[in-house]
């Protein structure tokens, strides 16, 4: 097997001059705060998506957290939720004082499972928060009648570019996530996230919320640099941009990334075209070619469904003559990089062990993904030479096996 001494890295973000010309623009500018980069950035991301509304943010995190504020839930509430994923998913729902209650996922979609959403209703349930994992879509031919009966958070965090049908993912939920945090799919110079909705009154809650608390104004405020004294507070002559309408976060995200990730945008679909290419190029080796079915569950993708990958999954089969540790050493060892599956199961964190949550039913396939669940990088910036030591390296620890 030939000798491959550059690491394989799970993700990489790829930029060039563009990207690096735009920086110095704003810089040049003099203005590093948000402005019509920003602007130009979520009005390019609504139409994308096809929503009304879309708010530039700090990271996708922020924008879970801010789009669950804005549902304006009862305090206590039960949310329901998949037990496997990113923290990030979940964790809004403790921030925001309601109940998480995390129900399981299909093993070969890494999804969260629409059968057990039904399960886990009650009459205190108020809102579904669902995550696309790894690119994949979730069963959105099932989940869009649940959808239909309750608030909820779309986290398409993993997943920009996917589609279900004609339409985008990113478009269902009440609001939905997306996070240009470095490894994925476009980055904000490493950071960055979007809140989407076409809900009006929600945008301006959540604009409220990332700006300190700050009243709303319309986009464009942040370029004026006077003080026009245009409204009141407590019936004294005041500035809008100091006026404060509830207790609010600091969420947003400078000017140099929006420069960026508008240059990084025009990118998307050859981004996307690789990363689904890359994917194929794995799952005909190792399923078409190579039968691995034997050591491996293969991941399933619904019909209608577009994914845009973020990942390579291998779910150990039950029963095969290797552990997770023992395959990921060896790929570490050769220089491919790989992951866990995020968290895994949730409540096996030390993070929950004093959280209140509630679970329905069994979180089986949970467990599998944390125990037996590794993930290797499909980013544009492989090539054809590393995804071809990719495979001889699998094939070479399988072998005899």
């Amino acid at each position: 097997m030939k000798t491959f001494t550059k690491d394989i890295w799970i993700s990489k973000a790829l930029y060039d001059q563009e990207e690096k010309d735009a920086v110095m623009r704003v810089l040049d500018s003099g203005w590093l705060g948000i402005g019509k980069e920003s602007t130009r950035f979520e009005q390019s991301m609504a139409q994308y998506i096809g929503v009304n509304h879309a708010m530039f943010v700090n990271s996708g995190s922020s924008a879970l957290l801010l789009g669950l504020k804005s549902l304006n839930l009862s305090p206590g509430a039960e949310v329901i939720t998949c037990a496997a994923g990113f923290p990030s998913t979940m964790s809004p729902i403790l921030h925001c004082g309601l109940m998480p209650v995390l129900v399981d996922c299909e093993l070969d979609t890494y999804n969260i499972d629409p059968i057990e959403i039904e399960k886990a209703v009650t009459p205190k349930t108020e809102a579904i928060v669902f995550a696309h994992a790894t690119g994949n879509p979730c069963n959105m031919e099932a989940l869009k009648p649940i959808l239909s009966r309750y608030l909820s958070i779309e986290d398409a965090c993993d997943t920009l570019g996917a589609r279900y049908k004609d339409r985008m993912i990113g478009s269902f939920g009440t609001v939905s996530a997306l996070s240009f945090f470095a490894s994925h799919h476009i980055t904000a110079a490493g950071g960055g996230g979007m809140a989407l909705t076409n809900d009006e009154r929600m945008m301006t809650d959540m604009f409220s919320l990332r700006d300190w608390g700050k009243r709303y104004v319309q986009p464009g405020y942040y370029q004026r640099n006077f003080s026009a004294y245009d409204t009141d507070v407590d019936g004294i002559p005041y500035d809008v941009s100091y006026s404060y309408d509830t207790v609010g976060y600091n969420m947003k995200l400078i000017e140099i990334g929006a420069a960026f990730v508008n240059e990084q945008f025009k990118r998307l679909p050859a981004f996307v075209e690789k990363r689904n290419k890359n994917h194929a190029y794995f799952m005909k080796h190792f399923f078409e070619e190579k039968k691995y079915e034997r050591f491996f569950i293969p991941p399933r993708v619904y019909p209608n469904h577009t994914p845009s990958w973020f990942f390579f999954v291998f779910i150990l089969q039950d029963g095969v003559s290797f552990t997770r540790k023992q395959f990921g050493t060896y790929l570490e060892k050769h220089g491919i990089h790989t992951r866990p599956f995020f968290a895994g199961n949730i409540i096996r964190q030390l993070a929950l062990r004093n959280a209140s949550f509630r679970v329905s039913g069994s979180l089986a396939n949970a467990d599998k993904l944390m125990r037996d669940a590794i993930m290797i990088g499909v980013h544009p910036g492989l090539t054809d030479e590393n995804l071809t030591f990719v495979t001889d390296t699998v094939d070479s620890f399988l072998e005899g096996k």
